[in-house]
């Protein structure tokens, strides 16, 4: 018995996106683990109590738990809770991971401090994550440690990883577009992952592996590093996915930005966004974006909405299209569409937004209250306290101005002790 499970081959389990590893956690009783986590980004961002709620009631069920999964990057239903974005927000609550560490790509050396400002950027669009941040947050040697709410993180870079104590670490989870980015640049070089993964005996530890292609992050070419990483411990790729939404030219197309023809819109449009419905209309529409077709894009995202998606990432994109065009009071309007449950980063910068355009439209009340609300959810976002201040001052209000510039001198203060 002791024998046979010896010589059987150690399991690295695959996904096509990363939201679906977290039914593998569930099922696999992941609990209070300290996983070491390579990607290019950070899928925490956060979700509402309500769909917390739902995922809560639904982790006993495998099953249920994987279908409450949003496959596809835009789809904004009301029946999905999690997402490839925000997979180990859930995670962590559910307790599968007590602490993250992040392994962050770099692709020219990057100082702690870089790592820090590069984190604290993403961070200041999460909104209710500040206190625990702020109340936690230590640049080190190899990095920077910090909790989010409930969860302890680490942030570093691969050569930094002999410098850390990595005893505790339970697992490994990689997602494939750390070693490339949708464009084909190489952002860490396989080879060296290895050895460095080798010498600090990680290796066995690999447990899921995610390719991130039909998402647009990575391109179809380098499918094979799954099959390199698996050769380097002798172990067997499991392909743990289930099927998916097949929109995977289409959203590679936006990812590259590439020209599109009518011809192939149609073509994408018929073979693999009309069997979508919501989400296919919101693909459908960035498409119509891409093509400058504004009236395609408008039509596609009340078809969405009808449809029951809330389609806030096309309202985003059109919004953008008025504020370039200068049609300020237009993109105010879809800048409101695309707040949705104010969740996503995408809607918290809606809501800078949308102040912004009320700014150009000198309607300096509208843009002062749109600032407050922004500095109450992510009181890390810079941006929101000088475009605040501006408001105050066009208004000659000045108890608003003092209260602004104590909060925005402390949040400065903050930044400034990285440097």
């Amino acid at each position: 018995m002791g024998g046979r499970e010896k010589d059987m081959p150690h399991i690295i389990n695959t996904f096509e996106e990363h939201g679906e590893a977290l039914s593998f956690f569930a099922k696999n009783n992941y609990k209070n683990e300290v996983l070491l986590y390579f990607d290019q980004h950070f899928d925490f961002k956060y979700i509402p109590p309500e769909k917390v709620n739902k995922v809560e009631t639904s982790k006993a069920d495998f099953d249920a738990l994987a279908n409450l999964n949003r496959n596809i990057p835009f789809a904004e239903d009301t029946h999905s809770a999690y997402g490839l974005d925000n997979f180990l927000y859930i995670a962590a609550k559910l307790g599968y991971i007590k602490k993250l560490i992040w392994v962050i790509p770099e692709v020219s050396p990057l100082s702690v401090e870089d790592i820090a400002h590069y984190i604290l950027k993403i961070i200041s669009l999460i909104p209710y994550a500040a206190k625990t941040f702020i109340n936690t947050f230590k640049v080190t040697q190899t990095g920077v440690q910090a909790k989010i709410g409930i969860l302890d993180i680490e942030f570093t870079t691969l050569r930094r990883l002999k410098y850390l104590d990595i005893s505790s670490i339970s697992k490994v989870d990689i997602d494939l577009d750390y070693f490339y980015n949708i464009h084909g640049q190489c952002l860490t070089d396989i080879d060296d992952f290895l050895v460095k993964m080798q010498e600090l005996n990680l290796l066995p530890a690999i447990h899921t592996l995610t390719y991130s292609i039909s998402s647009g992050f990575l391109p179809q070419q380098y499918r094979w590093l799954s099959t390199r990483i698996s050769k380097a411990l002798s172990a067997h790729l499991e392909h743990s996915s289930r099927p998916l939404h097949g929109a995977s030219a289409s959203m590679e197309t936006l990812a590259l930005g590439k020209e599109i023809t009518t011809k192939g819109f149609n073509e994408l449009y018929n073979t693999e966004l009309e069997h979508l419905k919501g989400p296919g209309e919101v693909v459908k529409g960035l498409l119509s974006l891409q093509m400058l077709n504004l009236s395609g894009a408008m039509q596609a995202y009340e078809q969405a909405i009808e449809l029951g998606d809330r389609a806030t990432s096309l309202a985003y994109k059109i919004g953008l299209y008025f504020y370039n065009q200068k049609s300020f009071h237009e993109s105010s309007l879809w800048f409101l569409r695309a707040q949705g449950d104010l969740s996503d980063t995408m809607h918290l910068h809606s809501l800078t937004m949308q102040a912004l355009a009320h700014a150009h439209a000198s309607d300096y009340e509208n843009c002062l209250n749109l600032c407050l609300k922004a500095i109450d959810l992510t009181p890390l976002r810079l941006q929101n306290y000088n475009l605040g201040l501006f408001a105050c001052k066009k208004l000659g209000l000045k108890m608003p101005t003092i209260n602004l510039e104590n909060q925005f001198q402390k949040i400065n203060h903050f930044y400034n002790k990285i440097v």
